[in-house]
Parts: C-alpha cells; structure tokens; sequence
C-alpha cells in the first residue's frame, strides 16, 4: 500500500523507493510512494539511516532540517532520517556501507533434525541458544540471546535489523543475568545519550554509520549493550559491555550466529563464557539465510560448508562473539 508524502518545503523532494521507483513531489504538495530509500533535494542525495519504521499507507510529512530529510508521521510523531554521505560526515568506505544497507535485511538459520533427535531433546529438557557477534570494546561478554524448546524437524531462528540499546546497573560476570534497566529504540548511526544518574538518557539520530554509539555524559559507571528482536519476539540483550564515566562506547553488530543445544537452564540475557556443549559458529555476512543439520548423537551438520565452524564443549565464546576493533573503541570525552 502506497504512503501519500507530503513535502512541506518549497522546493521539490524526489523520492526514490526501495524498488527504484521515483516520485518527485513539488514544494507543499503530496503524492503516493512506496518505502523510501533515498530522497533527492537539492541536488543531493540523502539516504535512509536504520529501517524504514512505518505501517503500510501511513500519512507522512517530508521536512529538511538544514542538515537532514525527515520523514515523519505527523500523528504518532514516528520519524525516519535520511543523511546525506557527504565528506564531512562518511568517507568513502562508510558510504559504501549505506548504499548497500539502506532497508532492513532479514536473516535467519534452518536447523534440520529426525524424529529421534527432536523426541530426545525434548524428553531431555533440552534448550536451543542462541548468541549473537558483535564488535566492540574489550571486556565484553556474550548474552544469551535466544532460549526455545519449541523444536521441529524443520526449526528456524529469524531476524532483522532491528535494535535497542539498554544501560544497566548490572555487573559482567559469568552466569550472571544483566538486568536491562533502561532500553531506548535505535537505528545504526545513532547515539544513545546517558544523562541521568539512573542510566537514563535520549537516543539522537547522529554518530557513527554502521554503529551503535552509547555516550555517557554523566560521571557514573554502567553496564551497557544492545538487543536485537528475534523470531518477530522481544528485543533481547545480545551483549554487555563497562561503560565508565563521560566515556563512548561504539557497538558494531555483526551478522554472525552461535548455536548450541544443552540442559543447562539459564535465561536470556544471562553472561556465558564457555559453551555448555559442542557449538556451531554461523557467518551470514554474505549469505542471510543458511541451513544445517543437527543429530543428538552425532552433534552438528555443516556439509562442510563455508561460514560454519564446530567448536566442542567448553569452548571460550568470548574470542568468537566479541570482537574488539580500532573502529569500536571507547573515547574519552572533551
């Protein structure tokens, strides 16, 4: 279903959808367009930040901002934000990123079992868990991300680019749970900003493209990370990182998936260092969906293929999962 745009500036907006039809739409006038990808104004091109946020045929207002395009629903005041890549802001490799990346991609891993396998996990009380990788500062650790046993011959695990950040005041130790005290709403390129004493702040729609940036502009130390939605679900926390006072964390997240079955009871969110069981480490940087198989006696089944690596029992996860980078490091505030 089309949304009608109307462009509340004097000069015409071009939209450009996210399967490449065009609409220009003159100064305070409306027209219909599909999810826009990109807007051109002024001879420039300003491309979407994060995911297109909106429900099919809502109304929505085009304004620019002297820096941004915003397009906003002027009812449940839900914004989505367009940049432009210019060499002020993103260099050339970043740019890159955002062309490639401006709608939300969904992922998602097929587990194929037999019939004694699902009978005996599920009569073992057995859980499938799922963590997910990201870079970031060092001293990071891995949280449970997914916890189900609902299981099939056919399960899958799904999700999409769509994140939280969160502060907490919980510490980062083994099998302990972060509690997420504070979860804000965030896109990549966005900023968390920790103002209050408790952890509370406001997310603003500038920082660093392709990252989740948590600046803490108080004198307090916190915990911090972000969540991911999963399986259309709750956002649950993936990672947990320190963040000391007036200090910035950066969080990439990386489209790689650690899968492992075990009896172990432990909640989402809950700190683990070291799998329960043999592990299976999934890259889909290049491939959004994959499909493996698991048998209850002979572990997992990769066929062999690219991108999937088996770990055994007791394997430290951190070194898999948290990735420290020049890129995602943390700044000492001015």
């Amino acid at each position: 279903m089309p949304y009608p745009i109307t462009n509340q500036q004097l000069d015409p907006m071009t939209m450009t959808s996210n399967t490449g039809v065009v609409v220009t739409i003159a100064g305070h006038a409306t027209a219909n367009s599909g999810q826009v990808a990109r807007v051109s104004y002024h001879n420039l091109n300003y491309n979407l930040v994060g995911i297109w946020p909106f429900q099919d045929g809502q109304a929505l207002n085009a304004t620019f901002d002297g820096t941004n395009i915003h397009l906003q629903n002027p009812q449940t005041q839900t914004t989505a934000v367009y940049q432009w890549p210019g060499p002020a802001r993103l260099g050339a490799e970043i740019n890159n990123f955002i062309q490639e990346n401006v709608m939300s991609t969904p992922y998602g891993v097929t587990i194929l079992m037999d019939d004694n396998t699902v009978t005996n996990l599920t009569a073992g009380g057995y859980n499938l868990y799922g963590f997910k990788a990201v870079q970031g500062p060092t001293g990071g650790a891995p949280l449970v991300w997914v916890k189900t046993n609902q299981f099939g011959l056919s399960t899958a695990i799904s999700w999409q680019e769509q994140y939280q950040a969160f502060t907490s005041t919980s510490s980062i130790s083994g099998g302990t749970t972060i509690n997420v005290s504070n979860p804000y709403d965030i896109n990549l390129a966005n900023t968390l900003n920790v103002t209050g004493q408790t952890g509370t702040g406001s997310v603003v729609t500038s920082g660093v493209a392709n990252a989740i940036s948590i600046n803490n502009q108080t004198s307090v130390k916190f915990t911090c990370g972000i969540s991911q939605v999963q399986n259309n679900g709750p956002a649950n926390p993936l990672c947990a990182f320190n963040l000391y006072g007036n200090m910035l964390d950066l969080i990439v997240p990386i489209e790689k998936v650690l899968l492992m079955f075990s009896s172990t009871p432990v909640n989402t969110g809950t700190v683990i260092m070291q799998s329960y069981s043999q592990c299976v480490l999934i890259d889909l940087t290049s491939q959004n969906t994959r499909t493996l198989g698991f048998d209850i006696n002979n572990g997992w089944q990769t066929k062999s293929q690219v991108g999937m690596d088996v770990y055994p029992a007791n394997t430290s996860m951190v070194p898999l999962l948290i990735q420290s980078s020049a890129f995602a490091r943390k700044l000492m505030l001015r």
